[in-house]
């Protein structure tokens, strides 16, 4: 278990900040007043159950078709379409994954286009799903 902190200041953000039970928040809150010279912060305290994060956040993953004969597969799924292009990736919580509509838009014009005989840059990635998505088929 643990706490989940819900900081707050008048118009201008909010933050979170996650800490132990056994933390001691108010003195964390008083420090980062003092530090930030923010006399009006104010903070909610929630408790997080404990649970599997890493099953809760598998099962929130599943095969996606993006175009005809294109999918992203996490790693720990079966394709939809065996013979299909399927990029097999660890999704998590960073860009790549073929989750983001950006992603899906580039993926399904990329498919909609004869790049044959082009390079593809798949510049500043995590996973290069955008390159690997225009690898023909072996």
């Amino acid at each position: 278990c643990g706490i989940l902190v819900l900081i707050f200041y008048p118009t201008a953000w909010h933050g979170v900040l996650c800490c132990a039970v056994q933390h001691d928040v108010e003195s964390t809150v008083a420090a980062v007043r003092a530090i930030l010279e923010l006399p009006g912060l104010s903070f909610a305290l929630a408790e997080v159950v404990d649970q599997d994060w890493v099953a809760q956040i598998k099962s929130s993953y599943v095969p996606v078709q993006i175009a005809d004969g294109l999918f992203i597969v996490p790693e720990w799924s079966e394709p939809t379409e065996p013979a299909a292009l399927n990029i097999r990736l660890t999704p998590g919580v960073a860009f790549g994954t073929g989750d983001h509509p950006t992603t899906k838009l580039c993926l399904r014009y990329l498919a909609s286009q004869d790049l044959q005989g082009c390079s593809i840059c798949d510049y500043g990635t995590g996973s290069g799903v955008l390159a690997i998505g225009k690898t023909p088929a072996v």
